[in-house]
């Protein structure tokens, strides 16, 4: 019996293609001591911008949270122009901090 395989969307595509272009700087960034926020690593990095901004920023942290790559430290006002609203500071976990000195050495 042939089952069919689910075909992706262009939006997929496109999403995908972004996590795989974005998500090696938050992985850098979460190695290095201290705390951040998506926009310092957004601008820091250069990193361009989501398909969908509104959700997929929110969406790569979240998996990053459960993959435990990085912990939410607080909140803090966001840098963005236009803006106050408060925006989750992170820092890298202890444990992805140390296996990532690991491959490096």
């Amino acid at each position: 019996m042939n089952t069919p395989l689910p075909v992706a969307t262009n939006a997929q595509i496109a999403h995908d293609t972004w996590v795989a272009a974005v998500r090696p700087a938050f992985e850098h960034r979460a190695a290095q001591p201290g705390e951040w926020t998506t926009w310092d690593v957004t601008r820091e990095y250069r990193l361009p911008e989501p398909p969908d901004p509104t959700h997929h920023w929110g969406g790569l942290m979240t998996v990053l949270l459960h993959e435990g790559v990085i912990e939410p430290t607080g909140w803090t006002p966001t840098r963005r122009t236009g803006s106050r609203a408060p925006v989750r500071t992170w820092r890298g976990t202890t444990t992805h901090t140390t296996r990532r000195r690991k491959k490096t050495t």
